[in-house]
């Protein structure tokens, strides 16, 4: 049987995943103390999670932030992992200024995380050129969160202190679904700049979805995961 571990997004919760159904699928959550945001960044961490899966015949699957998270985890112990299916994620970024400009603003919504009235905060987050005013499809409720937590999660995993993985990935002998949606134009742009190195690796677009894709569109996107799953393990 196959075991699929889902590592959700910033502002995401490990419930997110239940509405898909999948069978044997654990959701992690970042606030365990096993996973949790720590000094020792990307790659500390993919340590310590590769740890803590003990299970056998292991997917990973993550969206954005948990995306480039489960990327660096496939990098440090691919042979953990049987696929993965990653979710509007970015490999990386080459430029030190473009580097060094994620960083402070990453910064600035940290401070905004700790500080500003949640409703206030939450329509200012939606409103970033990536989520186009989109609300997420899922509630977010202040008190479903720590404040410290989502704030620690925006400056240790920050955009701008990750390495471009792009050419690492392309050393990854194992299946990946890499999911974009068509409306998402940034991250449209960077998956047609990606090559597997698995013949069952693949890229796919997810019509009238942006960022968000498994919440926007969520029957294409089970439809995705099972046809890909059902070819893996066949």
């Amino acid at each position: 049987m196959i075991n699929i571990h889902a590592l959700h997004g910033f502002l995401g919760l490990p419930s997110d995943w239940k509405a898909f159904n999948f069978e044997s699928c654990y959701s992690h959550d970042f606030a365990q103390p096993e996973i949790a945001p720590c000094h020792d960044g990307f790659w500390g961490w993919a340590k310590r999670f590769n740890q803590y899966i003990t299970s056998q015949n292991n997917l990973l699957m993550g969206y954005s932030m948990g995306g480039r998270l489960a990327l660096h985890a496939l990098l440090d112990q691919p042979e953990k992992w049987k696929a993965a299916v990653i979710i509007s994620a970015n490999p990386g970024i080459q430029s030190i200024e473009q580097k060094a400009a994620r960083i402070n603003a990453d910064r600035e919504w940290a401070d905004r995380f700790m500080h500003e009235p949640w409703q206030r905060l939450l329509k200012a987050w939606n409103n970033q050129d990536v989520f186009k005013g989109k609300q997420f499809p899922l509630s977010r409720h202040e008190h479903e969160f720590s404040r410290a937590h989502l704030s620690l999660l925006l400056t240790t995993f920050s955009l701008g202190l990750q390495e471009d993985l792009t050419l690492l990935m392309h050393q990854l002998n194992l299946p990946i679904l890499w999911i974009c949606g068509q409306q998402d134009s940034k991250f449209l742009e960077l998956s047609k700049k990606i090559n597997f190195f698995h013949k069952l690796s693949k890229v796919k677009t997810v019509e009238e979805a942006g960022h968000r894709v498994p919440w926007e569109r969520p029957q294409q996107f089970k439809k995705l995961v099972q046809s890909f799953i059902s070819e893996v393990y066949s």
